[in-house]
């Protein structure tokens, strides 16, 4: 499977690679592509469908038109889904390296998948001792987040190390203060809810405070859920610098 992201027609349509063809969120697909505005055109009309209004097309290099949106659990997903989900296989360029924690030396553990506006945000953070490496930090190596367009296909999973998370959940986008119909898993966009003080990281590239781009819940049961000591995690995205941060509290 092949997704590309920031290529496709300027109507949000699907565009075939190599002689497949997607339409929304496919089950098995031998050889796809998508463009990233008509993944982006999914995402947002789920939302104008649960809001009932409408949001303001998007420029290129400008952050999604969004208010805060809650994010429930969808139920099981495909590993290689395109749509928001936690666990499974990050979609990835050509010449993509699996993150490696710079404290331990093994292999990080794959976490989020979240399409944007003309991008993908992945996140991967070391669960091979957990506790010993700083993966609550964005700045100890112990964690990576990654802003990714173009030509995305499905990484190769290394054998060595705590790789991926038990299950793969699908994360739908809810109205916030509307009642949810599941359990919730996260939030999207809006103003993150701190356990502790504000720790907003500032871009690698800029050192300008980064926008929060959502917050992750651990997970319904063992086999969803992700260690954040019992806390939860938050993602950041620099926009004009495409740099995204990850870090957790509890």
């Amino acid at each position: 499977m092949q997704v590309e992201l920031g290529r496709g027609a300027a109507d949000g349509s699907v565009r075939a690679v190599r002689g497949g063809l997607v339409r929304g969120e496919a089950g098995d697909r031998p050889d796809v592509g998508v463009g990233a505005q008509g993944v982006a055109r999914d995402l947002r009309e789920e939302r104008e469908r649960a809001e009932g209004a409408d949001l303001a097309r998007e420029r290129p290099g400008a952050p999604p038109m969004l208010t805060g949106m809650l994010l429930i659990d969808g139920g099981p997903a495909p590993a290689d889904t395109v749509g928001m989900r936690t666990g499974g296989v990050p979609l990835v360029p050509d010449g993509f390296v699996w993150p490696v924690c710079a404290e331990c030396g093994g292999n990080q553990q794959f976490l989020v998948h979240l399409p944007l506006d003309s991008c993908v945000v992945a996140v991967f953070f070391c669960q091979n001792d957990p506790g010993m490496c700083d993966d609550w930090d964005p700045a100890s190596g112990a964690n990576r987040a990654y802003v990714f367009d173009g030509l995305l296909a499905p990484a190769a999973v290394p054998a060595d190390g705590e790789t991926q998370l038990g299950a793969v959940t699908a994360l739908h986008p809810h109205p916030d203060g509307e009642p949810a119909p599941a359990t919730v898993l996260g939030r999207l966009a809006g103003d993150p809810d701190w356990i502790q003080n504000d720790e907003t990281p500032a871009c690698p590239a800029c050192t300008e405070p980064m926008t929060f781009t959502a917050q992750l819940e651990e997970g319904a049961d063992h086999a969803t859920a992700a260690n954040f000591g019992s806390g939860r995690a938050y993602v950041f995205r620099c926009h004009p610098c495409a740099e995204a941060a990850f870090l957790w509290q509890c």
